[in-house]
């Protein structure tokens, strides 16, 4: 016996510890935690401090069971073990976070459910539903619960949308249940409830609320909502208010759990009313009454006036309905109307009339249009009408068919269907069927025409589980596109295709179209020409791919004249990034058509082609390969003489490319080599371009040979020029109107197409040009203008920083010069031209003279460009007029008669060489005279003094004096072309004479 007695005590010690342990360490938990795991598979927990007796922390809890499952992230519990001891269950707190519930999703059509239940779903709710006794064995107190993180979904689509956390503290002692406060907070707002239920009889109820709807719902203003709750589940009444910027009473009493069921509820506001009154039972029979004069005192951001009056009574399922409702100038959330107005009055059996009419819709201020629909007749046989209307588009479809009670499904055909865009009309071809039901829709093959174009659709069927279109489009003319082109371009070619639409309830939308245009061409502009450049192809190709995991566009080019080419691109529609892969091919692409748009190039030709891959994403594109221009052809608008066989190519990664090229330009050849950054969004880089003997021709002004080797280094503020430019040999020799090109008047404003002024790029946050050149001229530079000819050398170093002028340094020399003035040659024995600052302002240092027996005349011409001083000179010295008479008549002084030395003072004291050109410029510029020269023609009595000047670029005016002789002499001189013109000549003799003049090596 002491044995047995000492094995039992031991055994109830080993109990007692091991409880112990179990309910008050961590430990403990954890064994209990394994177990419960081991007995429920579907259980996952992790109990991570605390303890049974002082309370217990749980993180990852699990529990799934085909396809439910629960989820929480933590679980903290504190109780108090020793209210056990009075039967009371004391949790001092219970907070979960992150819970996630998942439910099954709901088959819209068990397999075992009638497609259409012809039975009343009311005859299924009981006539009296009892409320059973609820008696509590053990007190409850939840002093605080507090959920957070709640996410609840069946299936796809989630429940409790914006719910995010619930705080509850309340109390069941017995059969009475108190609430003391459960607090709800979410998206849509915030909530609170405090309420007394006894559980016994038809549970007796007392409750406050409170909510405050977001500002989202608002309009952003504040708004709270407060109600009490009165009587019984049985026999409910609640009575409340809307409060804020405006006041809204609203009071409810509902009846539902006897026969017959009722709902009487009534909202009152600023005069205006919604009385709802319900009663049901066998049937439904619910009456409306609404008069809101003014709709922003009930709701903030809803505005306008709604009035009227409905019943619906009868079957729930074919119920009879009778309404008149309008809406005046309704408006809510950016969406609004002018007017509608909904008629009613459908039974049954007998049918009816029904229409609503919706007047100036719009959307966010814009104008959407007019809407109408309407139907008219039986169940069994009835019209539905459908109209659409906007400023520049309509639709009309008519609709005749049946209401077939026995499936249930409507079953009938499209009688007619118009739809106007910008006054243009396509219509429906037949009257294909239509039928709608539960499980599908069904549409029967029809076309839609336009003019002589066809669009053509395969039946459709669309069910909740799968839908697919096919339509097919005959040639649709390309000129519906002419009023979104450039001016001039033209496409008179045509368009045919396939498309095909299909939608998957496992894999959601997908689309296949293909567009075809065959063969036929391209009209774009030419400048200075009637006709078109008309561009040929034999095919193009457009196929888009469109699905919910790929994307893919193809289009392709066949065009003996343009070339051959096209892309093809993928994307993944569910990466928010777009990421982009294909190819990029090209072959032979002319670029004749940019020669339209850019009227700097009078000429432009050449092959474009490229290969490369594209990747990168759908707003960033990468593209990585080749790109080049092959048997190139540019002529600027400034030179004569085109640049050609330009062969350039760029190797192109991502953002960086690498050029390289040449091109030739009369008997001369260049070269460009360069690399282009883009990767920081500017360009930067440079670009080199050298050359040997480059043939430039500007105009009829030079024809130069010239030798480049420039850098343009392009940075995200500033172009900078540098280098040097070499020109061994060239012929400056203006001919017709160049001689007298317009000057720009030092009013004149540049202007747009807008005819805005136009700013320059610095002005604009562009970049600005600085240049740093080195111009060397060779020993073959000969020139020949107004009258004087020769050849030039030297070197300037050009500099130009931003918008201010181009500067000059450095010396260009007159060399072997002659000059004809005032008739006569004269030979340039010092020539310079210094350079020191602006360009257009060089200091000249110019000796020219003309010898006769014994004497030197001459005249020297110094000061700036600009200003210009004259002097006149000889050896031996002698008076201004000696020497004028020794530059005009080849003679010494006192050879001429007295009448001709008189008459020689007059003139030049009248006309030139004392001041006289400078008051004649001066005069001439107010008589918009440009160009003006002064100078003197003939020998002895022949001799003239003339001015002349062109009054266009292209008319030019002279008018001579004799200076021995009382003549005049007034001709006119237009330029037909540079080496064509013709001359009116008036004085002693009349002539009118055509000259073309030519040069010949």
């Amino acid at each position: 016996m002491p044995r047995l007695r000492s094995l039992l005590i031991t055994l109830v010690l080993v109990a007692a510890l091991s409880g112990a342990w179990l309910i008050s360490t961590t430990d403990g938990a954890r064994w209990l935690a394994a177990r419960a795991e081991a007995m429920v598979p579907a259980l996952q927990v992790t109990v991570t401090s605390g303890s049974l007796w002082e309370g217990v922390s749980i993180t990852d809890l699990r529990w799934a069971s085909d396809s439910r499952q629960i989820a929480v992230d933590s679980l903290r519990l504190d109780w108090t073990p020793g209210c056990l001891l009075r039967w009371r269950v004391c949790v001092d707190e219970l907070a979960v976070e992150g819970v996630r519930l998942d439910l099954p999703a709901v088959d819209a059509r068990p397999p075992s459910a009638d497609p259409a239940p012809k039975a009343n779903p009311l005859e299924a709710i009981p006539a009296d539903i009892p409320l059973p006794v609820v008696q509590s064995p053990v007190d409850v107190s939840l002093d605080r619960v507090t959920i957070n993180g709640l996410a609840l979904r069946r299936g796809d689509q989630p429940l409790a949308a914006g719910l995010s956390s619930i705080a509850l503290s309340a109390r069941l002692v017995g059969q009475q249940l108190t609430v003391e406060r459960l607090a709800l907070a979410g998206e849509a707002g915030t909530a609170e409830l405090r309420a007394d239920v006894t559980l016994n009889a038809n549970w007796p109820v007392d409750a406050d609320w409170q909510a405050s709807p977001a500002a989202s719902l608002t309009a952003g203003e504040a708004v709270s909502v407060e109600g009490r709750v009165r009587g019984s589940i049985a026999d409910l009444a609640m009575s409340g208010s809307v409060s804020g910027a405006r006041s809204v009473d609203f009071a409810l009493e509902l009846s539902a759990l006897a026969a017959p069921r009722r709902l009487d509820a009534r909202f009152e506001a600023s005069g205006g009313h919604l009385a709802l009154n319900a009663r049901i039972d066998d049937a439904i029979d619910v009456e409306g009454d609404l008069q809101a004069p003014a709709l922003d005192a009930f709701w903030p951001g809803l505005s306008g006036e709604l009035t009227g009056r409905f019943r619906v009574t009868g079957h729930p399922l074919r119920p009879s309905v009778t309404a008149s409702v309008s809406a005046d100038t309704i408006e809510y959330a950016g969406i609004g109307l002018t007017r509608a107005r909904l008629e009613a009055d459908w039974a049954t059996r007998q049918g009816g009339q029904a229409s609503l009419e919706a007047d100036g819709l719009r959307r966010d201020g814009e104008a959407l249009g007019n809407a109408r629909i309407a139907i008219d007749g039986r169940p069994d046989d009835h019209r539905i009408e459908l109209a659409v209307d906007s400023e520049s588009a309509s639709m009309q479809l008519d609709l005749t068919g049946a209401l077939d009670a026995a499936i249930p499904a409507w079953q009938g055909a499209v009688s007619d269907a118009r739809v106007s865009v910008d006054g243009e009309q396509a219509r429906l071809v037949g009257a294909p069927s239509l039928s709608v039901s539960r499980d599908a829709l069904r549409l029967g093959s029809h076309c839609w025409v336009w003019e002589d174009v066809r669009a053509c659709t395969e039946p459709l069927v669309a069910s909740p589980e799968a839908a697919q279109l096919r339509v097919s489009l005959s040639a649709l003319p390309l000129a519906l596109l002419q009023p979104r082109l450039p001016a001039g371009f033209r496409l008179p070619g045509s368009v045919t295709g396939t498309a095909t639409l299909e939608w998957q309830a496992e894999t959601g939308p997908a689309a296949r179209v293909t567009l075809v245009s065959p063969a036929s061409h391209i009209e774009v502009p030419q400048r200075e020409a009637d006709e078109p450049l008309t561009l040929r192809y034999d095919r193009i190709v457009v196929d888009a791919d469109l699905r919910p995991t790929n994307a893919r566009l193809r289009v392709g080019l066949a065009s003996p004249a343009i070339g051959d080419g096209g892309f093809a691109v993928a994307t993944d529609p569910r990466d928010a990034q777009r990421p982009l892969t294909g190819t990029v091919w090209l072959d032979g692409l002319s670029i004749a058509p940019l020669a339209g748009a850019l009227p700097q190039l009078r000429r432009v030709e050449g092959l474009l082609s490229a290969q490369g891959a594209v990747d990168g994403t759908l707003t960033a594109p990468r593209f990585r390969g080749s790109v080049g221009l092959r048997d190139g052809v540019l002529l600027p608008a400034a030179l004569a003489l085109p640049l050609e066989q330009i062969n350039v190519s760029a190797d192109i990664d991502g953002q960086v490319a690498a050029l390289e090229g040449g091109f030739r330009a009369g008997d001369g050849q260049g070269a460009i080599d360069g690399r282009l950054d883009w990767q920081t969004g500017a360009l930067d880089g440079a670009v080199d371009l050298t050359g040997e003997a480059l043939d430039v021709r500007i105009g009829t002004l030079a024809r130069l040979a010239v030798t480049p080797d420039i850098t343009l280094a392009i940075n995200p503020d500033t172009l900078r020029l540098t280098g040097s430019v070499t020109i061994p040999s060239a012929r400056i020799e203006p001919t017709g109107s160049s001689a007298g090109a317009i000057r720009r008047s030092p009013d004149a404003v540049r202007v747009g197409d807008d005819g805005q002024p136009l700013t320059s790029a610095a002005n604009d946050g562009g970049r600005s040009l600085e240049t740093d050149l080195r111009l060397v001229l060779g020993d073959a530079v000969e020139f020949s203008v107004r009258g004087a000819t020769g050849r030039l050398d030297g070197a300037l170093r050009l500099r130009q920083i931003g918008t201010a002028g181009a500067e000059a340094e450095g010396v260009l020399n007159l060399i072997d010069a002659s000059y004809e003035a005032y008739g006569q040659s004269l030979q340039v024995r010092r020539g310079r031209l210094i350079f020191a600052g602006p360009l257009a302002r060089p200091r000249l240092d110019i000796e020219a003279i003309r010898e006769a027996p014994d004497i030197v005349a001459g005249l020297r011409v110094t000061g700036r460009v600009n200003d210009p001083q004259v002097q006149l000179f000889s050896r031996p010295a002698m008076a201004q007029a000696d020497i004028l008479s020794v530059l005009l008549t080849g003679r010494p002084p006192g050879q001429a008669s007295p009448d001709e030395e008189e008459l020689l003072n007059n003139a030049a004291l009248s006309l030139g060489v004392f001041g006289g050109g400078r008051l004649g410029e001066s005069l001439a510029e107010d008589l918009g005279v440009e160009d003006f020269q002064l100078e003197a023609s003939g020998q002895g009595g022949d001799a003239q003094v003339s001015v002349s000047g062109y009054l266009s670029p292209n008319l030019m005016v002279r008018y001579g004096v004799g200076v021995f002789e009382p003549e005049n002499t007034v001709s006119l001189r237009y330029y037909l072309t540079s080496q064509l013109y013709l001359e009116a000549v008036s004085g002693a003799e009349t002539a009118f004479d055509v000259f073309y003049s030519f040069d010949y090596d």
